[in-house]
């Protein structure tokens, strides 16, 4: 089987988390980059009122293409509990018909089940069928531990089953 990771990030916790998972799984990596560029301080108020508009965002280059792929892992992180701009665009426009998918996000408020709820709905409208997901939280500093990422991605991945196989 055949596998993606697709993920938006713009402090990098969503890329580590994603990163990693495709390491543990032997997945593909896709990163959605966005045609607009979002300022640190500035652009935090814009990005979240986007986020909870559930705007859409611009992407450069996308890649809306699943048809070699099984299995799909979507990954976003969490701005003003919801999914981003980014991510909100990438489900909107790609194919999801029998395809089996598996979300993760970022976050740090511990409120990630409202997203996870509206991802999978939104993914379950297009045909795809939700499996799993699963959440890491940032520390006070707004950083996710790299160590903690690889420890929570390795144990989810083996109690879901996914695990690379050698070749």
């Amino acid at each position: 089987m055949k596998s993606l990771v697709v993920y938006y990030s713009w402090t990098g916790n969503t890329e580590l988390t994603a990163k990693v998972l495709a390491a543990e799984t032997g997945a593909e990596l896709r990163f959605l980059r966005e045609v607009k560029k979002r300022h640190k301080a500035s652009g935090f108020l814009g990005a979240a009122f986007g986020a909870l508009t559930g705007s859409k965002s611009e992407l450069k280059d996308p890649d809306y293409n699943t048809d070699s792929y099984d299995i799909l892992f979507i990954g976003t992180p969490v701005w003003a509990m919801h999914s981003t701009p980014a991510l909100n665009t990438w489900i909107a426009n790609a194919v999801f018909e029998n395809r089996k998918v598996y979300l993760f996000i970022t976050n740090a408020s511990g409120r990630e089940h409202r997203v996870i709820d509206s991802l999978a709905k939104r993914i379950r409208k297009k045909g795809g069928t939700v499996l799993g997901s699963f959440a890491i939280r940032s520390g006070r500093n707004g950083k996710i531990d790299p160590e903690k990422a690889r420890s929570k991605v390795k144990s989810w991945v083996e109690n879901q089953n996914l695990k690379r196989t050698p070749k």
